[in-house]
């Protein structure tokens, strides 16, 4: 049998109501998932999106969810135990729901099996919690959907300005106490936003 993910709140490739947006009410999506396979010892789900510029956006990241556990309610507050949030490309430890203005952006909630919990710092980011989860993975799976921009309002331009800024700077090839530095006072601009 197939190891699948699933969400009453959407199908496959089909638009994500705009309640689990930005626009609107900015909570999850329920989750559910099933066949997963002998050996499997914790599960993690990684929700991201194409950003600006061709690198990922992370919406929401949790990692060690128990085995026992084969759903997320629709927004969901208390992960079971022992489940992390990591954190995302809003530096929050949260769900963060689509914004992007534009063209149609495709959103990935991919989900994995894995042979074991992770032992991570609790502000670990995800390109730690990627390396963390990648010798564990007995399988993944994938739901897709997709956002349609004319249900969303436009960000505040100063808010996709600091997106954007962010975004360049992470692939700029500067000193690397200069970079932290200026991704440190854009993010505090933004949270001042």
């Amino acid at each position: 049998m197939i190891f699948k993910l699933e969400s009453i709140s959407f199908n496959d490739n089909e638009t994500i109501p705009s309640k689990y947006t930005c626009d609107e009410k900015n909570i999850s999506p329920s989750l559910e998932w099933k066949n997963f396979p002998t050996g499997t010892n914790s599960f993690a789900i990684i929700v991201d999106s194409i950003a600006a510029y061709g690198s990922a956006w992370n919406h929401w990241i949790i990692y060690n969810i128990p085995v026992e556990i084969n759903k997320l309610e629709e927004g969901i507050a208390a992960l079971p135990k022992p489940a992390k949030l990591g954190v995302n490309s809003w530096k929050t430890k949260k769900y963060y729901g689509f914004c992007q203005p534009g063209e149609e952006h495709y959103y990935y909630f991919k989900l994995y099996a894995l042979n074991d919990m992770l032992k991570l710092h609790h502000r670990a980011s995800i390109y730690n919690i990627k390396k963390a989860i990648e010798p564990h993975i007995i399988t993944k799976t994938m739901l897709m959907g997709r956002c349609n921009p004319i249900a969303i309002k436009q960000i505040p331009q100063h808010k996709q300005d600091i997106m954007d800024a962010i975004t360049i700077i992470r692939k700029k090839d500067v000193n690397q106490s200069i970079k932290k530095r200026a991704l440190q006072e854009i993010e505090e601009d933004a949270l001042e936003s």
